[in-house]
């Protein structure tokens, strides 16, 4: 699955695109995307 948080947040999977739902459920990801980056960003 590749997350696409730069411009409108969206996902696609192996068969196309992946409904987010609405705009909170998007910030929601959005924020979690970025707390995965900057966790493993930190181990190294």
């Amino acid at each position: 699955m590749q997350l696409r948080v730069l411009g409108p947040v969206d996902a696609v999977g192996a068969e196309g695109p992946v409904p987010l739902g609405g705009p909170k459920q998007r910030t929601v990801l959005a924020l979690l995307a970025q707390a995965a980056a900057s966790a493993r960003s930190d181990r190294r």
